[in-house]
C-alpha cells in the first residue's frame, strides 16, 4: 500500500525469471518472518525485459540488493507514460522503507 492509501497488485517471481517487454513498477523482495514479503528496492522501468532480464546484473544497486537477501521480484505492469510509473513508485517509496533505495 502506498502512502496515498492506494493498494497495488503485484505478481511475484524468483530472481532470474524471464520478463516481457512491458513497462511497470518492480520491487526486489525477500521472505519476511511472518510469511509475507520484505521490500528491498522499489523501482520503475520502461521495459521489464531490459531491466529485469537482459540487464539485471547491471542494475546500479544489484550488489546491495543481493547483500540484503532479495530472492524474488514483484512486478506490476503499468501502461502509459513515465509520469504514471514514477507516481506509483514515489507513492510506494514514501510508504515503505527499503534498504537499497537512496532516499
Amino acid at each position: 500500500m502506498g502512502v496515498s492509501g492506494r493498494t497495488y497488485q503485484f505478481e511475484v517471481h524468483a530472481i532470474g525469471a524471464s520478463y516481457f517487454e512491458k513497462p511497470g513498477v518492480y520491487i526486489f523482495v525477500k521472505r519476511a518472518s511472518n510469511g509475507g514479503w520484505d521490500a528491498i528496492y522499489i523501482g520503475e522501468t520502461s521495459s521489464f525485459k531490459r531491466r529485469l532480464t537482459d540487464e539485471l546484473r547491471l542494475h546500479h544497486q544489484w550488489t546491495s540488493i543481493l547483500a540484503q537477501g532479495a530472492t524474488h521480484i514483484a512486478t506490476m505492469h503499468v501502461p502509459g507514460q513515465l509520469v504514471v510509473r514514477e507516481t506509483i513508485e514515489t507513492d510506494l517509496r514514501r510508504a515503505i522503507s527499503t534498504p537499497c533505495n537512496l532516499q
